[in-house]
């Protein structure tokens, strides 16, 4: 039978190797800087796994689908979060506790916020006035329907 003394010292060990290990997996995060001048990036950060986040999650994927080369074309790079939380990358400590949907450009500053979905509704007009978009825009023929 073991001591209380072992059994505390046991529980130490496996609180401390917990944290330890997920303090690794966080440091191990991509950080959305990465794509600064690469990529656009929207950021959709949800609520808890309730049942309006998961109907939130699919809107956000029949977006993603029925708007897929619109996506490509203007170069934009989606992540979602749930709760600030994603098994990939790390979200900005100032929008970690905030819910919603963000466009960041290629500078790595926020151009459009919505606290709700409405963002998808205007985001290819939104991309498609910035400089560096219309300079593309110029460049290129889109291969997209109109949007």
């Amino acid at each position: 039978m073991k001591s209380r003394t072992e059994i505390l010292i046991n529980s130490f060990l496996i609180f401390f190797l917990s944290t330890c290990i997920s303090y690794a997996q966080e440091m191990n995060k991509k950080e959305l800087s990465s794509f600064k001048w690469k990529k656009r990036i929207l950021i959709f950060n949800t609520a808890s796994n309730n049942e309006s986040s998961r109907k939130r999650n699919e809107e956000i994927k029949n977006w993603i689908k029925i708007n897929r080369c619109q996506i490509q074309e203007r170069n934009l790079f989606i992540v979602l979060f749930e709760k600030g939380l994603n098994s990939i990358y790390k979200l900005s400590p100032s929008l970690r506790n905030k819910r919603g949907v963000w466009l960041v450009g290629y500078d790595g500053f926020v151009k459009d916020y919505s606290e709700n979905m409405d963002l998808l509704e205007r985001i290819m007009r939104v991309v498609d006035e910035m400089p560096i978009r219309k300079k593309e825009m110029k460049n290129k023929t889109s291969i997209c329907d109109n949007v």
